[in-house]
């Protein structure tokens, strides 16, 4: 079967996304393009010759090399760029190195105190990916003290993902991350408009209590 771009982009994503998972990269590939089971996938070799091009140029197709490292395609772009697939999953893998060329200085990662989140391993993980730019326990900036009052995530995405996803009634794995796929994608600008200013009043309201409890801030969704 002749492979295509849109095939090289889909496997390359799939495949970062589920944590190099072979066999889960082409079950969605399968599913994705609706192939039969007999039909066939790329296979393991195949898949590792274009991740190892994306790593290479950032892009899934073999390129000529003119001898002159890619400014957009280091290690560490690279690397951010994987990273931030498993994030935004809908988003295509050109749109995420096109986005972290223009920005990638500016990027943070910021993660609660779970010991998964914080074992030397994942640690090690995070600050090859965010120099620098680590938000977490033992990271380059302290995990802040009651930050669950503060972040988006914790006083915003978490629980409306929790209370809209379920409403699917998700009964496998794979149903389950379609339905978060979907909440995720179903968030509009204005929801996430009123949770950025809802955050930057958490800070006034933090700053002004000297780092207290907010015990006097609710957030709505619509």
């Amino acid at each position: 079967m002749a492979w295509h771009g849109e095939h090289r982009a889909f496997v390359v994503e799939e495949y970062i996304r589920n944590g190099g998972s072979v066999i889960t990269t082409q079950r969605a590939f399968r599913i994705r393009f609706q192939l039969g089971r007999h039909d066939p996938v790329p296979d393991r070799k195949t898949i590792q010759v274009w991740l190892s091009n994306f790593r290479a140029t950032g892009s899934a197709l073999k390129r000529k090399s003119s001898g002159r490292p890619l400014t957009a395609t280091t290690p560490d772009n690279v690397a951010r760029v994987s990273a931030s697939i498993q994030q935004s999953p809908r988003r295509s893998a050109l749109k995420h190195a096109a986005a972290f060329t223009r920005n990638h200085k500016e990027v943070w990662f910021q993660q609660d105190g779970a010991t998964a989140h914080t074992s030397r391993r994942s640690l090690t993980i995070l600050r090859e990916m965010f120099p620098g730019h680590l938000l977490s326990l033992r990271g380059d900036i302290t995990w802040p003290p009651r930050s669950p009052d503060l972040s988006p995530c914790d006083f915003f995405l978490w629980g409306h993902l929790n209370a809209q996803v379920y409403t699917h009634r998700p009964t496998s794995l794979e149903a389950l991350k379609e339905a978060i796929t979907q909440e995720v994608a179903a968030i509009t600008p204005q929801m996430t408009r009123r949770a950025m200013e809802n955050f930057r009043e958490r800070l006034r309201k933090c700053i002004n209590n000297r780092g207290q409890y907010l015990t006097d801030i609710m957030f709505k969704t619509k």
